[in-house]
């Protein structure tokens, strides 16, 4: 993690690499097509029916152009767990606009995380994993680091900054990023991986998003 003033980023673990290749390199476009079409089979059809051949049908490549990048299947589902924890990166920033209160940096911090964690892209991808029994243990752990740590993390070290300038008294920042980040997410994961829908969704989540920050705010007001 890395404070800059009142912006607070993030750095990612390192990915592990994927397969080497020679030759001619592959287009970046047509990696973009394997990809979406690998991420939008395993999220639609599950793991059970998820192939290399299936990818390569809809992305409109041949097999060949998809084993040049990802030398199995379980290759690639892992390249579409790294893909949606760089997305959800994007979203790790606390970074106040000209004139904005922390209170209203804060708010737009969580809006944009829930929209993101309670979508339902992200509630398959949940789904997903739930499903998949042959992970590999060290990616889950990095997937986490790059994910929910890096969440609590990016929020600790800001409510830190606040605490420090005397705007909010939270002395246990890593205790109270959790709880926020908790009364967040809600039930709906829990309910994600019961496969039920969210409780939440669309403009809900304004709502809730509201409900959470002023309660929070209202504990750590001096």
């Amino acid at each position: 993690m890395i404070n800059e003033g009142n912006r607070t980023l993030i750095k990612m673990d390192k990915k592990v690499p994927c397969k080497s290749r020679s030759g001619r390199p592959v287009d970046p476009s047509k990696e973009v097509a394997i990809l979406d079409a690998a991420t939008e089979l395993l999220f639609t059809q599950g793991p059970a029916k998820f192939s290399i051949e299936a990818v390569a049908r809809k992305a409109g490549v041949s097999k060949v152009t998809v084993y040049n990048r990802f030398n199995e299947k379980n290759t690639l589902i892992e390249a579409i767990i790294h893909r949606q924890c760089d997305s959800l990166l994007q979203h790790l920033v606390i970074e106040p606009e000209q004139g904005q209160t922390p209170r209203q940096a804060l708010h737009d911090f969580a809006l944009n995380l829930a929209h993101f964690v309670l979508s339902h892209e992200h509630l398959n991808f949940l789904r997903l994993l739930g499903s998949l029994h042959e992970v590999d243990r060290d990616l889950l752990h990095s997937m986490y680091n790059n994910s929910v740590q890096n969440a609590l993390d990016t929020l600790s070290g800001w409510l830190k900054i606040q605490q420090e300038a005397g705007r909010i008294e939270c002395t246990d920042t890593e205790h109270a990023a959790e709880l926020f980040l908790s009364m967040l997410a809600g039930l709906d994961i829990v309910r994600a991986l019961h496969q039920l829908p969210p409780r939440q969704p669309g403009e809900e989540i304004n709502r809730h998003v509201d409900a959470v920050v002023k309660q929070c705010w209202r504990l750590w007001q001096r």
